[in-house]
């Protein structure tokens, strides 16, 4: 059971034939021996610091070399614990500012067909990939089909060299290629912010193309309305640029908008198909029916566009569970820490608080004394934890070309929660100590 969670948490594999390597137990002996031998230092270094005769009265020197350590722990732990819970927040709010921006396309209800690798006569193609969309546009359950060489969350590997007309036959720039059919921009709801779409009307459209604004930008024009009309060089012919289309996240957002030309095309490596809501298992019954009636022999496979474009973040959802797993791990061993020390403290200052008690002091002020060496503490790792976080986090805000900023509140609601459960810890300690009878405090050994 512990594995299969831990494999669903970090989204792993892991298995347990390591445990028949003898190679791993000969790890597992050095590690046993490394950490008993240092493990038994400090309390030796500690007791050959006792001066033997106090110690053979059975009271021992009460030494001051651990304070330093113990604290010096206790902050380390808790710098850990702030930086992970802070680290957590950040990503998953990077993650849910990523799942819900806008990416300048719609992807809701999209069914998305591979397109036929195999069929019978080339030669057709072109007219059987038309009546397909016409016999799905038929379809109550279909809003839009189209079909494409690319869909969004796919990255492009279709590249090609393109140039302005006027400009020097060896200044040609790399452009990304989608080719798509007169109804792609309609299906994904991209806006055409210059020109117009493709269309069958238009005879000379075997000589035009549409670019991103991105792509405009990345050929020297001022703007998309003076693109309009003006002629590249794209796959070696002279092409008119008859649209431009508002940029969308065609790979990620991760990625800048990359430049893209997108030619008129008529085959189909992919059908997107809009769907209706309604009975989705009726619907993909009558595509795969289509399907199979149209393009005989090749599989019937498909992949709904939301949850094909969000696997790109799993890596970062499986960050962001590892990071939650280790934070409760590490609050967990601080609060340990914390409570040693707490313990210890209140032994050691048990007569100390009983006389302060008989001279008048109140449980409020006898709180606030205990209270404060642990708050000290805390600000301390917070010192170190901050300013972690921000070299931390940033860097891994680098990564996204679309992010968000790196605020204030989650550090504060780190320090917070670890400041809580830190005094939740260490509460016990406290109001005994506090509520102590001074008299019993006073006259204990």
């Amino acid at each position: 059971i512990g594995i299969k969670s831990f494999n669903s948490i970090t989204d792993s594999n892991l298995g347990l034939n390591f445990l028949l390597d003898a190679s791993f137990w000969g790890q597992v002996g050095l590690v046993l021996v490394l950490g008993s031998v240092v493990a038994g230092l400090y309390p030796a270094f500690v007791l050959s610091s006792f001066r033997p005769v106090s110690a053979l009265k059975g009271k021992p020197t009460t030494t001051q070399m651990g304070n330093p350590l113990r604290k010096g722990l206790v902050i380390f732990q808790f710098a850990t614990s702030i930086t992970l819970i802070a680290s957590t927040i950040v990503v998953y709010q990077q993650l849910n500012y990523l799942q819900k921006m806008d990416l300048g396309f719609n992807m809701t209800e999209t069914l998305v067909l591979d397109g036929p690798d195999v069929f019978a006569v080339d030669s057709i193609f072109a007219s059987t990939n038309l009546a397909f969309k016409d016999e799905l546009s038929k379809m109550p359950s279909i809003k839009h089909v189209s079909s494409s060489s690319n869909v969004p969350g796919a990255e492009i590997f279709w590249t090609n060299g393109i140039r302005r007309e006027e400009a020097p036959e060896g200044e040609f720039k790399i452009i990304y290629n989608c080719g798509v059919d007169y109804d792609y921009f309609e299906t994904y709801d991209i806006d055409i912010i210059a020109g117009r779409n493709y269309g069958p009307e238009f005879a000379t459209d075997t000589s035009a193309i549409i670019i991103n604004h991105a792509g405009i930008r990345f050929l020297g024009f001022s703007s998309a309305e003076d693109a309009i009309g003006q002629r590249v060089i794209f796959w070696g012919k002279p092409k008119s640029i008859v649209g431009v289309i508002d940029d969308y996240n065609q790979m990620s957002a991760k990625s800048k908008v990359a430049p893209i030309a997108f030619p008129l095309i008529t085959g189909a490596g992919f059908y997107t198909v809009k769907l209706a809501k309604g009975n989705r298992q009726a619907a993909l019954r009558d595509i795969e029916m289509a399907y199979q009636s149209f393009f005989p022999g090749n599989p019937f496979d498909y992949f709904f566009l939301d949850k094909f474009y969000q696997r790109q973040y799993a890596n970062e959802k499986t960050f962001s569970r590892v990071f939650t797993l280790f934070a409760a791990f590490a609050i967990f061993v601080a609060c340990l820490g914390l409570f040693g020390l707490a313990s210890f403290s209140a032994i050691k200052r048990q007569k100390e608080i009983g006389i302060r008690k008989v001279l008048g002091a109140t449980l409020p002020s006898i709180m606030t004394l205990l209270s404060k060496e642990y708050l000290i503490l805390l600000l301390a790792a917070n010192v170190v934890a901050w300013p972690t976080i921000y070299f931390l986090m940033s860097n891994w805000l680098e990564n996204f070309a679309a992010r968000i900023p790196l605020h204030w509140t989650s550090f504060v609601v780190s320090t917070v929660v670890v400041l809580l459960i830190a005094f939740a810890t260490v509460g016990y300690h406290i109001i005994s100590s506090a509520t102590a009878n001074p008299v019993e405090a006073i006259g204990g050994e």
